[in-house]
């Protein structure tokens, strides 16, 4: 007999923690007084003391002897350029929040940032919602937390390879965003990076970047194509959850984990091509993917956690390999399709399995056929 273990007394928190992650998102842009928490993506402000603190018609800076920080702009103009050099001094840096802080923040309508501009801080042009065009040199190469969160009008934006820092949340609740072009520098896509980016249409990672961070393309309920360099490695919690007109992924064999809840609520996804080195699928990892058909879980996968197919209702066969060990509470609840399971291994392998009884009645009254070889 398999063995059937149930985890009693435990609640299903799915929806709660769904909700916190989208109140998160929704609320990011509303208000405007929260101070965002210090952490290791963003692009701060100099740590040096300025020499002295100047304005002139249009700008508040910091001066540091040999560059300038500009602190926000006073000027009237809708159209910016932003300037290379101020009285023989070069700028260098566009402070925290110096557009955001302006009271021309929503009206600002296109932005040219000349050459010699290397930071662009935290929150830099958060909440410019009618900006449509921005211009960003080659000397740049950091991008702060949220620097562009938030601008509604901005249709597309090339980040120049010269980039390789973006901080979190940089295009978070840019609703009209279509395209973006990535900088070849990055490593990562940082944490809620496209987060409710719901017209982004596709996106190329580009070589180099290893890591997707949580809920990095978060609500992008526009993107059908997406495609993942070699060298990613791993992919984090939520980072593609309520993608909804996505119907196919292709995992590259580079990556060896991926996070709880990471396509959930993908409910055009049909199919997806699984890394061969990942070795757990996490919990509530595809729930809600209605429309999966099929799944081949990996040779080397030992765990199936939490939920991790719920309401897949779509899903007429599994193929399970004989690394399997355990199969979580719930791991395929309200599968109602789901017909047969192909299994690598003997069925007395299979008997050895640990399943949890609790609401995996689909899975259990699946027909099992054993010693699958493909």
């Amino acid at each position: 007999m398999t063995k059937k273990t149930r985890n009693g007394g435990v609640l299903r928190t799915a929806c709660g923690v769904l909700a916190l992650v989208l109140f998160a998102a929704l609320t990011a842009c509303s208000d405007t007084s929260e101070t965002q928490d210090e952490s290791s993506d963003s692009v701060e402000t100099s740590e040096e003391t300025p020499i002295e603190s100047l304005s002139n018609d249009e700008w508040e800076y910091d001066v540091y002897g040999e560059y300038i920080e500009l602190t926000q702009y006073i000027g009237s103009d809708t159209e910016v350029t932003i300037p290379s050099e101020i009285d023989g001094v070069a700028v260098t840096i566009i402070g925290d929040s110096a557009f955001y802080d302006s009271d021309m923040c929503q009206k600002i309508t296109s932005v040219e940032v000349s050459d010699g501009i290397t930071n662009i801080c935290d929150k830099a042009f958060y909440n410019c919602t009618a900006l449509t065009d921005i211009t960003l040199p080659d000397s740049l190469t950091d991008i702060g937390k949220s620097a562009f969160s938030c601008c509604y009008s901005l249709v597309e934006i090339e980040i120049p390879d010269s980039v390789t820092t973006i901080g979190s949340s940089v295009f978070a609740a840019c609703t009209v965003l279509e395209s973006v072009e990535i900088s070849s520098g990055v490593t990562e896509i940082s944490e809620n990076f496209f987060s409710g980016c719901t017209a982004l249409a596709s996106v190329e990672i580009p070589d180099g970047v290893t890591l997707i961070c949580n809920s990095a393309f978060l609500n992008c309920a526009s993107l059908a194509d997406i495609t993942l360099p070699d060298t990613l490695q791993s992919i984090e919690k939520y980072a593609f959850s309520g993608c909804t007109v996505l119907t196919s992924i292709e995992i590259p064999d580079s990556v060896t984990s991926i996070g709880i809840y990471v396509f959930s609520r993908c409910t055009s996804l049909e199919t997806i091509d699984l890394s061969a080195n990942i070795t757990s699928i996490d919990e509530y990892a595809f729930q809600n993917c209605v429309s999966l058909q099929y799944i081949e879980i990996p040779e080397g996968v030992a765990s199936i956690g939490w939920y991790a197919f719920d309401t897949c209702e779509s899903l007429t066969y599994v193929v399970v390999p004989a690394s399997v060990e355990s199969i979580g509470q719930g791991g395929f609840d309200s599968c109602a399709s789901l017909a047969t399971v192909y299994y690598t291994g003997s069925e007395d392998e299979w008997n050895e399995m640990s399943i949890d009884s609790f609401e995996n009645d689909c899975f259990l009254a699946a027909e099992i056929q054993y010693d699958y070889s493909g």
